[in-house]
C-alpha cells in the first residue's frame, strides 16, 4: 500500500511465533530510488515469498531491488536478508553496531522467539553523524 508518492507498506501476515501464538502484521517497507527500490527491512526467514508478493502488488521485481537498509537485527526485521539477497544480489546496509549480530561475527543480542535465522554479509556498516 502506498502511504505517501514512492514509499510503500509491505504489510506481511505471518505465522505464529514462539513469544506470539497469534498471526502477527509486520511491516517491512519499500522506498523508490532513481537507482531502485530500496527496501526497508524484510520479513521472517521462511516468509520471503510473501514479501516477493507484496513487491508485485505495487509492480516490482525482486530484480528492482537495488539495495536493504536493516533498522536492527531482530528475526522479523532481517530474517529474509539472506534470501533477498540471494534472489537480488543486492546491497546490505545496517547500523555498525548491529552488523556483527547480522553477518555472524557476533551472536545475536535480541531474537524474538530467540528462533535463529541465516548470518547474511553487510556490505555498507552506516555510522551515527557522519559528515558529508
Amino acid at each position: 500500500m502506498e502511504i505517501a508518492p514512492g514509499l510503500y507498506a509491505l504489510p506481511q501476515i505471518v505465522k505464529p511465533i514462539t513469544v506470539n501464538r497469534d498471526r502477527s502484521t509486520i511491516h517491512p517497507a519499500a522506498v523508490e530510488t532513481r537507482q531502485g527500490l530500496l527496501l526497508l527491512d524484510t520479513t521472517y526467514p521462511d516468509e520471503f515469498e510473501k514479501l516477493v508478493d507484496s513487491l508485485a502488488e505495487i509492480g516490482w521485481r525482486p530484480a528492482d531491488v537495488t539495495g536493504i537498509v536493516l533498522t536492527h537485527q531482530d528475526i522479523d526485521h532481517a530474517g529474509a536478508t539472506a534470501a533477498a539477497v540471494e534472489h537480488t544480489g543486492t546491497t546490505v546496509y545496517t547500523h555498525e553496531r548491529c552488523a556483527p549480530h547480522v553477518d555472524g561475527r557476533l551472536p545475536r543480542t535480541k531474537n524474538v522467539g530467540n528462533e535463529p535465522y541465516p548470518t547474511t554479509p553487510v556490505d555498507v556498516e552506516l555510522v551515527d553523524r557522519e559528515d558529508s
